[in-house]
């Protein structure tokens, strides 16, 4: 299930470059806007050999707002919504993930545009009866939209087919070390903003969970290989080589993107 946590209203930002941000870090999934830098950005890269600009448009590479930083170097840089990977792009290699479970005959259906009324709900997955729901896409930070919401529910149906919760009772959990979990929080981050301490209810936030960590490296892996690798380079091998040594090995093709 993904949801928005409902204190991290308070982590939006107006910036005085003309961005919006989630939290306190800069990704292309919690950074929208950019007013005339982003425009000056964007009639920058078009000056660019049509050939760089698509594999650049491909990859997400470390994050700048620093306009001059940027075309300084921007095969080393991306600047936000520039040169990041398109949502369309996004959406399509969850969407492959999706047919790969559905080709395994874990999930019936999946339904798209659905209205959960509830606040901060943007998608889900049913395990009983094997359906996965995803939202309406219209929250504007990129984590939120369909695309990477699709891809974490996925990771859910994943997650449940390898773990003792699916009755594989002599499973261990999948991230071994502090500092795989500390890197799987790290892609929660950047995906979905700041994680909470705990909820309203002062419970603490479910994002900590084994099964919402995997979902979200998993996410990364999918959506944005190279940046999962180079972020948490060791929570994303560890859900990497467990679907591996689950799955046929054909699942490495979701993975090199």
């Amino acid at each position: 299930m993904y949801t928005l946590d409902r204190d991290l209203e308070e982590h939006i930002t107006e910036l005085s470059d003309g961005f919006i941000r989630l939290g306190g870090r800069d990704t292309p999934f919690t950074l929208q806007g950019g007013g005339d830098k982003r425009i000056e950005a964007a009639q920058f890269h078009q000056t660019r050999d049509p050939d760089i600009q698509e594999r650049d448009e491909l990859r997400n590479d470390p994050v700048t707002r620093d306009l001059d930083e940027w075309k300084d170097d921007p095969r080393q840089y991306d600047f936000p919504h520039v040169d990041t990977i398109r949502h369309e792009v996004l959406e399509d290699r969850a969407a492959e993930a999706e047919q790969f479970i559905r080709d395994l005959g874990l999930i019936s259906e999946t339904k798209f545009g659905v209205d959960f009324h509830a606040d901060g709900l943007y998608g889900q997955y049913l395990p009983g009866i094997e359906i996965i729901e995803i939202g309406q896409d219209t929250f504007d930070f990129l984590g939120y939209r369909t695309g990477p919401v699709l891809a974490h529910e996925v990771g859910h149906v994943f997650y449940d087919a390898v773990t003792a919760d699916a009755g594989h009772e002599e499973s261990d959990p999948v991230f071994k070390t502090e500092q795989q979990r500390t890197e799987a929080k790290r892609i929660s981050e950047r995906l979905h903003g700041p994680i909470p301490e705990s909820d309203i209810d002062g419970i603490s936030s479910t994002r900590t969970s084994e099964s919402e960590l995997f979902a979200e490296v998993f996410t990364s892996l999918v959506i944005e290989g190279e940046a999962a690798d180079r972020i948490a380079p060791n929570a994303s091998k560890r859900v990497r080589d467990t679907l591996i040594d689950h799955f046929d090995s054909r699942i490495r093709l979701l993975f090199d993107g």
